[in-house]
């Protein structure tokens, strides 16, 4: 029997998880695209738009924005939201399981866009945190 309360909780708990993704791509990075360049070290290049100018980025710049909205997140989070989040998004972006998120940030920061674009767009996540796990 599905249960009207848990029902209603499991959406809550969806929703805030992916306005927590959403967040962390402000400033562009909701909509940021890889273009290769050909060239060795800096073989991508990024681009958005920011108030209808196209706006090029480096690999550095990417992580630097990526950063910095994590940063006014975390600020703006209790620990147990950020936990809560962590937990799901490692189940659907493995890479975290074996690297703080500082050095995912640092070696792909597009990966890690593109995983919380998925969160974003699917509105259901894969994990547990406290929250969910008797759910």
């Amino acid at each position: 029997m599905f249960d009207p309360i848990i029902i209603d909780a499991k959406k809550k708990h969806f929703a805030d998880m992916a306005a927590i993704a959403d967040a962390l791509l402000e400033n562009g990075l909701d909509i940021v695209r890889k273009h290769s360049t050909g060239r060795g070290i800096d073989k991508y290049e990024y681009s958005t738009v920011i108030s209808d100018s196209m706006e090029f980025l480096s690999h550095e710049q990417l992580g630097d924005r990526l950063r910095v909205n994590i940063g006014l997140q975390w600020v703006r989070m209790s620990a147990e939201d950020i936990n809560r989040f962590l937990a799901h998004l490692r189940a659907d972006y493995h890479e975290l399981e074996s690297k703080d998120i500082v050095t995912v940030i640092t070696d792909n920061p597009y990966e890690l866009v593109e995983a919380l674009r998925v969160l974003i767009r699917r509105r259901t996540l894969t994990g547990t945190c406290p929250v969910c796990k008797d759910w």
